[in-house]
């Protein structure tokens, strides 16, 4: 299926706790630099935060479409929250097709422009409760930082259940909740990461009196999404990051009801 044929139209947003999430997100888009939680000042920003998306896509994505025999050509994937789309142009050198949404229409436009050379990829406003998408479209999706940005179980809930919605029967996902960690040791970061050059920034959060739901457990993590009608496959830690931002869930969809 092809991008234009699986997107809906920008939606309006029907939702308070998504209208805060979409002026939260535009604020952090209307800083005068290139912003991102990753990024700093404009010097070599761009560069650099794609060669990371690419990076982190090799340690994090490839790992687990090669453990679960996920053939990525012939298929669509969704990068759920996808900002700027560093991920989101990764995973376009993996996949026929991508598609980008964010509840942020500022950081589309943005992902838009910074992305307006990769041909197989689209990008899309979300209104922070659902999924701008047809039933069944996606083979595969991630989700790398917008659960752990949610305000309530509510929105955990309710974007689980649309992206089971779009998720085709026994399609993949991968994503990161904040989690509950068994142990407050750090995960190794390899060196090719934390030696990496990066633009001088300190770190932004979306808003000032934002406030994220609490880190969940990994039962409760699993009771949520199979009540959106996924399986929880495992969880992994994230070889990139040194864990402060929670490992990942992989997940499978469950299924069609007969």
């Amino acid at each position: 299926m092809k991008i234009m044929d699986c997107l809906l139209q920008d939606p309006a947003l029907n939702t308070s706790a998504a209208g805060y999430m979409e002026l939260a997100w535009n604020e952090r888009a209307r800083q005068p630099a290139f912003v991102d939680a990753d990024a700093g000042n404009r010097d070599g920003e761009e560069a650099w935060l794609f060669a990371q998306g690419e990076q982190r896509a090799r340690m994090v994505i490839d790992p687990v479409l090669e453990a679960y025999d996920i053939a990525a050509r012939q298929c669509l994937a969704l990068d759920h929250g996808c900002g700027h789309g560093c991920l989101t142009r990764a995973l376009a050198r993996r996949f026929d097709e991508v598609v980008g949404i964010d509840v942020s229409p500022g950081l589309i436009a943005q992902a838009r422009h910074l992305n307006r050379t990769i041909g197989n990829a689209g990008f899309v406003a979300a209104d922070g409760a659902s999924v701008p998408a047809v039933n069944g479209c996606v083979h595969f999706l991630f989700s790398d930082q917008a659960f752990r940005h949610m305000p309530s179980l509510v929105a955990i809930q309710a974007n689980l259940r649309d992206l089971a919605r779009v998720l085709v029967a026994d399609g993949y996902g991968l994503i990161r909740f904040a989690v509950l960690r068994d142990s407050a040791a750090p995960v190794p970061v390899p060196p090719e990461i934390s030696a990496a050059p990066r633009p001088k920034s300190q770190m932004r959060t979306s808003h000032p009196d934002w406030r994220c739901v609490e880190p969940l457990g990994k039962d409760e993590i699993a009771r949520l999404c199979r009540g959106a009608g996924f399986d929880v496959l495992e969880f992994r830690d994230d070889p990139t990051d040194p864990g402060d931002r929670g490992p990942l869930a992989v997940l499978r969809r469950g299924p069609d009801p007969a």
